[in-house]
């Protein structure tokens, strides 16, 4: 190995010699600190050959370090000379209490003349390092896998930390993501409730269908028809009560779109799915209307038979669909938040029985898009068969261009 940096030393300073050394490692300086022989004994001739092969010379000096050598065979004395033989760079490093000797010992008189680091004092100690490496020719080599250990140890400890605040940040983002769906559940079981409704626009239909051949008079349709819109209006006053009773908006805190984030779920769903819910309700009440409006038509044997069927079909269509965009919504929660879902999905009695948790949300999306597709097949085959009723004709197309919106924008998002 090359070394950059001899270290002489007598035996009684060996532990500064030793922190010396030391720090110079860490420096990045490979460093010659013989502790084998522990410099005593014949002097090992092998490290003149570290000398000449090390551009930096360092002695460190205890008190009385020079006296001895004045004997020939000194190890100290025999360093130092090879050092100045080999014209080193020589860095005396003197410790608390040591002075020159007068006379200087014959053959090292020079010595004295070298600039010299006092590091006597142990607080001043590292001061007096960045001194001595300020004498130093030699560079400072990199620690590669020092480096990469450093390194790999601080990525770990990132890792580590991530992973932990990550493991927190979930645990603290259950009831936040609990409430969300909790919200979100009371919604679909009022809508559930809203599909209830709906039903009894059906029999208000069949009602119609059924008695409208018996009558015989002109007053007992006209009561009739009253009695149908009366029903249609208190069947809309219980949506719009339904209505009331929905989680109107899902507002999160920047802290709260934080913690449902955690678990992959986006905060501007949280929002969203609250106004989808409320929508749907109004889409109940724009069937309702649609009767209301065939009901009062100048064409009501057209209306009777067609609107029905579209009437119902609409009405599934939109509680089916809201029922995808739940499921879809809910799938990225945590177990612990969607307890709701479980209480009650069994008993909702106007959403697909099929499609539970559990799916991806590309399947959920997949049902969705299927749902509008089955409505729009069939709107346009009414369409084909109600070419000369206006009335009726004008509502499929508003209902038609509404469905192939939302198609194109679930195309569009993906």
């Amino acid at each position: 190995m090359q070394y950059d940096i001899f270290i002489s030393y007598r035996r009684s300073s060996f532990e500064s010699a030793n922190l010396i050394a030391n720090k110079l490692r860490l420096m990045g300086y490979n460093v010659f600190f013989d502790v084998e022989t522990l410099r005593s004994g014949k002097f090992n001739e092998q490290l003149y050959d570290v000398i000449d092969h090390c551009s930096d010379f360092v002695v460190v000096l205890p008190p009385d370090a020079l006296d001895r050598c004045e004997n020939e065979e000194d190890w100290v004395r025999k360093e130092i000379m090879q050092a100045m033989k080999c014209k080193k760079n020589i860095i005396p490093v003197l410790l608390s209490g040591f002075k020159w000797p007068s006379p200087m010992p014959k053959g090292i008189e020079d010595l004295c003349l070298y600039q010299a680091v006092a590091a006597g004092e142990r607080e001043f100690f590292d001061l007096s390092m960045q001194r001595l490496a300020s004498y130093l020719i030699s560079k400072p080599h990199r620690d590669w896998r020092r480096l990469f250990a450093r390194v790999g140890i601080t990525l770990l400890s990132i890792a580590t930390i991530l992973l932990l605040g990550t493991f927190i940040f979930r645990i603290l983002a259950i009831p936040v993501c609990k409430r969300v769906v909790d919200n979100a559940t009371l919604n679909m079981c009022l809508l559930d409730e809203g599909g209830e409704y709906t039903k009894w626009i059906y029999k208000c239909w069949d009602n119609m269908r059924n008695e409208i051949p018996q009558l015989k008079t002109g007053d007992e349709l006209v009561e009739l028809l009253t009695l149908t819109l009366e029903e249609l209006g208190v069947i809309d006053n219980s949506l719009v009560e339904l209505k009331g009773y929905m989680v109107k908006d899902e507002v999160l805190t920047d802290y709260q779109a934080f913690l449902v984030s955690c678990y992959g779920v986006n905060p501007t769903d949280c929002e969203l799915f609250a106004t989808v819910a409320r929508q749907t309700i109004d889409a109940l009440r724009t069937e309702i209307k649609a009767m209301q409006k065939a009901i009062t038509s100048t064409d009501l044997s057209v209306t009777i038979n067609f609107q029905r069927d579209i009437n119902k079909e609409i009405v599934k269509g939109d509680l089916n669909s809201t029922y995808y965009t739940y499921m879809e919504f809910i799938s990225d929660f945590p177990r612990k938040a969607i307890d709701s879902y479980y209480e009650v999905a069994s008993d909702w009695q106007n959403f697909p029985k099929g499609v539970a948790i559990g799916l991806k949300k590309e399947q959920y999306q997949h049902f969705y898009k299927q749902e509008m597709k089955s409505q729009l097949e069939f709107l346009y085959g009414k369409k084909a068969l109600l070419e000369k009723n206006d009335l009726v004709l004008n509502d499929l197309s508003r209902q038609i261009q509404m469905i192939e919106q939302r198609i194109n924008s679930m195309e569009a998002a993906n």
